[in-house]
């Protein structure tokens, strides 16, 4: 398959098909992620390390979106996509409430439309995603820059969606922010979901 051709052309090497399959299904695919993880386990003296903790870690994943990607745009496209990065599914709605903007169905259409890795997937109201390694990537960037933030953001999704009637995502993402006393609540209000 490709994946393995990519990977073994790149580390020189025979690597496992289980590696591959793991570093295939962590990059989506993604033919310049599956080069990427293959120049990070060639720097590896363990490469089946290198793909259980997750190639989208590796220096090179960080080099390549931090200066190619998310350092060329604008300081408020970059905002918008920490501030969202917690999100698995992104609601227009949603993303404009956590980041207080009006517009967040059109800067969502202009990162797909501009291949910064966020794609539609349709649906009404539209929704999109980011891809996997991105938004792994974006989440370990919030996390450095703004340590208490996704759980200020979790906590604001869970309240909006709540408001909503969408109680099995509030659960969920106050879970995700460690309210587990606010999570039972819910559970114990609306029972299972």
């Amino acid at each position: 398959d490709e994946a393995t051709q990519i990977i073994r052309m790149v580390t020189r090497s025979r690597v496992d098909d289980e590696t591959v399959a793991a570093i295939h299904e962590e990059v989506g695919g993604w033919a310049l992620g599956t080069v990427l993880a293959g120049l990070a386990l060639r720097d590896s003296d363990a490469p089946a390390g290198v793909a259980a903790r997750g190639v989208a870690s590796h220096r090179l994943f960080d080099d390549f979106f931090g200066a190619e990607i998310f350092g060329r745009l604008p300081l408020d496209i970059q905002a918008f996509l920490l501030d969202t990065c917690i999100l698995e599914l992104l609601d227009p709605d949603l993303c404009g409430h956590l980041t207080d903007r009006d517009d967040a169905i059109d800067v969502l259409r202009g990162l797909e439309r501009d291949n910064v890795f966020t794609d539609w997937i349709g649906g009404y109201p539209p929704g999109f995603r980011y891809h996997a390694v991105f938004r792994t990537w974006l989440r370990a960037r919030l996390d450095d820059v703004r340590p208490t933030r996704a759980s200020e953001l979790l906590r604001r999704a869970a309240a909006w969606t709540e408001s909503r009637g969408r109680v099995a995502d509030a659960i969920d993402f106050r879970l995700a922010a460690g309210d587990l006393a606010q999570a039972e609540a819910l559970i114990v209000e609306y029972g299972p979901i």
